[in-house]
Protein backbone atom coordinates (compact mmCIF):
# COMPACT_ATOMS: atom_id res chain seq x y z
CA UNK A 1 0.00 0.00 0.00
CA UNK A 2 1.31 3.17 -0.90
CA UNK A 3 0.12 6.57 0.75
CA UNK A 4 0.95 10.06 -0.75
CA UNK A 5 0.47 12.60 2.03
CA UNK A 6 0.79 16.76 1.99
CA UNK A 7 0.06 19.42 4.64
CA UNK A 8 -1.40 22.74 2.81
CA UNK A 9 -1.99 26.33 4.81
CA UNK A 10 -3.49 29.52 3.80
CA UNK A 11 -0.97 31.51 5.89
CA UNK A 12 1.46 31.09 7.87
CA UNK A 13 0.62 30.68 10.98
CA UNK A 14 -3.19 30.19 10.01
CA UNK A 15 -5.25 27.37 9.34
CA UNK A 16 -3.60 24.34 8.16
CA UNK A 17 -4.93 20.91 6.86
CA UNK A 18 -3.58 17.88 5.83
CA UNK A 19 -4.66 14.69 3.39
CA UNK A 20 -3.35 11.62 2.34
CA UNK A 21 -4.19 9.12 -0.95
CA UNK A 22 -4.10 5.47 -0.39
CA UNK A 23 -2.89 3.27 -3.43
CA UNK A 24 -2.58 -0.52 -3.97
CA UNK A 25 0.26 -1.77 -6.41
CA UNK A 26 -2.16 -1.64 -9.09
CA UNK A 27 -2.43 2.25 -8.87
CA UNK A 28 -5.74 1.49 -7.78
CA UNK A 29 -7.21 3.94 -5.07
CA UNK A 30 -8.36 2.85 -1.50
CA UNK A 31 -9.16 5.14 -0.01
CA UNK A 32 -8.08 9.41 1.15
CA UNK A 33 -8.77 11.47 3.94
CA UNK A 34 -8.57 15.11 4.18
CA UNK A 35 -8.77 16.85 8.01
CA UNK A 36 -8.96 20.48 8.90
CA UNK A 37 -6.04 20.99 11.76
CA UNK A 38 -6.90 24.71 12.80
CA UNK A 39 -4.37 27.03 13.58
CA UNK A 40 -1.05 25.75 13.69
CA UNK A 41 2.02 25.52 11.40
CA UNK A 42 2.98 24.17 7.96
CA UNK A 43 5.18 21.88 10.04
CA UNK A 44 2.66 20.30 12.10
CA UNK A 45 0.69 19.84 8.90
CA UNK A 46 3.37 17.61 7.35
CA UNK A 47 3.44 15.16 10.63
CA UNK A 48 0.15 15.05 11.47
CA UNK A 49 -0.34 13.88 7.99
CA UNK A 50 1.74 10.74 8.24
CA UNK A 51 0.35 10.41 11.19
CA UNK A 52 -2.88 10.12 10.88
CA UNK A 53 -1.82 7.67 7.26
CA UNK A 54 -0.17 5.38 9.66
CA UNK A 55 -2.91 5.30 12.01
CA UNK A 56 -5.02 4.21 8.75
CA UNK A 57 -3.70 1.65 7.38
CA UNK A 58 -2.96 -0.06 10.90
CA UNK A 59 -6.48 0.37 11.76
CA UNK A 60 -7.31 -1.35 8.25
CA UNK A 61 -4.68 -3.96 8.97
CA UNK A 62 -2.56 -3.12 6.04
CA UNK A 63 0.95 -4.57 7.22
CA UNK A 64 2.84 -2.96 3.72
CA UNK A 65 3.20 0.24 4.40
CA UNK A 66 4.93 3.11 1.80
CA UNK A 67 4.72 6.47 2.30
CA UNK A 68 5.70 9.18 0.38
CA UNK A 69 5.83 13.08 2.06
CA UNK A 70 7.39 16.65 0.81
CA UNK A 71 8.95 17.44 3.97
CA UNK A 72 12.23 15.90 4.35
CA UNK A 73 12.37 16.99 8.34
CA UNK A 74 9.65 14.46 8.16
CA UNK A 75 11.14 11.65 7.07
CA UNK A 76 14.12 11.89 8.99
CA UNK A 77 12.26 12.15 12.05
CA UNK A 78 11.79 8.54 11.55
CA UNK A 79 15.14 8.05 12.55
CA UNK A 80 16.35 10.98 14.76
CA UNK A 81 13.07 11.62 16.72
CA UNK A 82 14.49 13.86 18.92
CA UNK A 83 14.63 16.58 16.54
CA UNK A 84 10.19 16.64 16.93
CA UNK A 85 8.58 19.22 18.58
CA UNK A 86 7.20 18.94 22.12
CA UNK A 87 3.87 19.38 21.33
CA UNK A 88 4.10 16.53 18.79
CA UNK A 89 6.27 14.36 19.95
CA UNK A 90 4.44 12.08 22.16
CA UNK A 91 1.72 11.49 18.94
CA UNK A 92 4.86 11.02 16.75
CA UNK A 93 6.31 8.58 19.40
CA UNK A 94 3.07 6.44 19.19
CA UNK A 95 2.90 6.61 14.97
CA UNK A 96 6.74 4.79 15.23
CA UNK A 97 5.28 2.22 17.94
CA UNK A 98 2.48 1.33 15.44
CA UNK A 99 4.87 0.81 12.52
CA UNK A 100 7.06 -1.43 14.53
CA UNK A 101 5.32 -4.92 13.09
CA UNK A 102 4.66 -3.55 9.56
CA UNK A 103 6.77 -3.39 6.36
CA UNK A 104 7.11 0.61 6.69
CA UNK A 105 9.28 3.15 4.25
CA UNK A 106 8.80 6.79 4.35
CA UNK A 107 10.54 8.45 1.83
CA UNK A 108 11.05 11.93 0.62
CA UNK A 109 9.13 13.42 -2.83
CA UNK A 110 9.57 16.58 -4.33
CA UNK A 111 6.02 18.91 -3.87
CA UNK A 112 5.64 18.87 -7.55
CA UNK A 113 5.06 15.09 -7.63
CA UNK A 114 2.42 15.26 -5.06
CA UNK A 115 -0.37 17.27 -6.98
CA UNK A 116 -3.53 15.43 -6.33
CA UNK A 117 -2.84 15.18 -2.15
CA UNK A 118 -1.94 18.80 -2.18
CA UNK A 119 -5.64 19.00 -4.02
CA UNK A 120 -7.03 17.27 -1.22
CA UNK A 121 -5.26 19.11 1.51
CA UNK A 122 -6.70 22.26 -0.08
CA UNK A 123 -10.18 20.58 -0.11
CA UNK A 124 -9.77 19.97 3.62
CA UNK A 125 -8.82 23.31 4.51
CA UNK A 126 -13.02 24.25 3.39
Amino acid sequence: MKCNTDGTTLETPGLEACAGIFRNNHGENMGCFANNLGVCNALFAEFMAVILAVECAYQTNWLNLWIKSDSKLVTLAVKSPQIVHWHIKNRWLNCLTLVKPMNFLLSHIFRESNHCTYMLAALGLT
